[in-house]
C-alpha cells in the first residue's frame, strides 16, 4: 500500500498551532506568578507596616537650633516679619542603636531602640547679629527646638540642658527650615555669654536612623549591637 505524503502546509500549521499553545501556557504561568509575587509583595508591605506604624518609622534627628523672631521696620511702620536661625558652633552626638527583629505571619523585619547624647555649644547668639537700623531681634521670645522626623518613636520626654536650665520639649508644626516633627520650648535668650546644652534623646524606629550635622563643627558617633552577621 502506498502512503501518501503529507502536506507540507499542514506540518507547519500544526507546529504553529503547539508553539501558539505553549506561549499561551507560559503566559498563563507567569502571569500567575507576577500574581503570586504581588499579593505576596503587598502582604509583606501590610505585615511590616503593622509592626512600624505603632513602633516608629525611620528616624532623622537634628541638633538642638535657637530660633528667635524679628521684625523690620522702615518709615516707622512694620512691613516684615522673619525669624534667625542659631545653629550649633560645636556639636557631639553619640548615639547606641538596639536592634530587634519582630515577626507579623511568617514575615520578619527589624526595628530598634536608640539612646542619643547630644551636646555642644552655641556662641553667644547676640554677638552673631551686627546692629542694624529698623531691625528688632526679640531675644526675649527666642525658641529652642529639635526635629525627628517620626514622633511616634518617641517613647520619654526629650528634655534638654542650657546651661543651669533644665527644658522639656512639646511637638509643634515644623519650622519651616527643617522638615519633620520640631520639638520645640521658649527659652528667652538673657545673656551675652555662649551657651552650652545637653540632652539624651531615646527613640523607638526602624529601617534607618540619621542625624542632621547642623553644627559648625561635628563628631557624630554610632554603635550598634547586632547578635548574627
Amino acid at each position: 500500500m502506498d502512503v501518501l505524503p503529507r502536506n507540507p502546509r499542514h506540518h507547519r500549521w500544526e507546529k504553529l498551532l503547539i508553539l501558539a499553545a505553549m506561549t499561551f501556557v507560559l503566559f498563563i504561568l507567569s502571569l500567575s506568578l507576577f500574581w503570586l509575587v504581588s499579593d505576596r509583595k503587598e502582604n509583606y508591605q501590610e505585615a511590616i507596616d503593622n509592626v512600624v506604624e505603632p513602633w516608629g518609622r525611620a528616624q532623622t534627628i537634628s541638633s538642638p537650633i535657637l530660633y528667635v523672631p524679628c521684625t523690620e521696620t522702615k518709615e516707622r511702620k512694620t512691613i516684615t516679619t522673619m525669624g534667625l536661625y542659631i545653629f550649633p558652633d560645636s556639636l557631639s552626638i553619640r548615639s547606641e542603636v538596639e536592634p530587634e527583629i519582630r515577626s507579623r505571619n511568617i514575615y520578619k523585619t527589624t526595628v530598634y531602640h536608640s539612646r542619643s547624647k547630644v551636646t555642644g555649644q552655641f556662641r553667644s547668639p547676640k554677638s552673631l547679629v551686627p546692629p542694624t537700623e529698623g531691625l528688632t531681634i526679640h531675644w526675649e521670645r527666642a525658641i529652642l527646638a529639635m526635629n525627628v522626623s517620626d514622633p511616634v518613636g518617641i517613647k520619654a520626654p526629650i528634655r534638654v540642658k542650657v546651661d543651669t536650665s533644665i527644658l522639656t520639649l512639646d511637638g509643634a508644626q515644623s519650622l519651616s527650615l527643617i522638615d519633620g516633627y520640631t520639638l520645640k520650648t521658649p527659652y528667652p535668650i538673657t545673656t551675652d555669654a555662649p551657651l552650652s546644652f545637653s540632652a539624651v534623646v531615646e527613640l523607638n524606629g526602624s529601617q534607618s536612623i540619621d542625624f542632621m550635622p547642623l553644627g559648625a563643627q561635628n563628631d557624630i558617633q554610632l554603635t550598634m549591637r547586632w547578635g548574627d552577621p
